[in-house]
């Protein structure tokens, strides 16, 4: 029995490492557009970078940006997307653009560090654009 506890405490040893390491990550970068917690100041200036999805894909297939508070201003003229998601080098996604309801735009502020990240069109995938933060 003592072998099958020690088993079942790494086990679930492991799991809480893992579920505190993915929370550190999310709260180190503050990607979240409705977080609250400290992390880059939430105010001055941000940058705009605009994406247009369209039914064959987003456009343009590459956007750049400088480090810091970025507006991702989209513009559905599919009229049908369920929004952009915004996913890191690592694959993690880091949070979604969505549109306001009865409206075809939508635009968060985001705190993006310096790295290349993937935009793509939350109901198709495949439909993708790439966003550079470089200084």
């Amino acid at each position: 029995m003592r072998r099958k506890q020690r088993k079942t405490f790494l086990l679930i040893f492991v799991v809480v490492v893992v579920f505190v390491s993915a929370v550190s990550a999310r709260h180190v970068l503050n990607l979240n557009a409705t977080s609250s917690s400290p992390g880059p100041p939430q105010i001055g200036p941000s940058q705009i970078v605009r994406f247009t999805i369209y039914g064959e894909g987003v456009r343009p297939a590459v956007g750049r940006v400088s480090p810091g508070w970025v507006v991702i201003y989209i513009d559905d003229k599919s009229q049908s997307s369920a929004g952009l998601t915004i996913q890191s080098e690592l694959g993690i996604t880091l949070g979604q653009v969505r549109r306001a309801a009865n409206r075809l735009h939508g635009s968060p502020r985001t705190y993006l560090p310096v790295g290349q990240y993937r935009i793509f069109d939350a109901s198709r995938m495949t439909h993708s654009a790439t966003l550079i933060v470089a200084p």
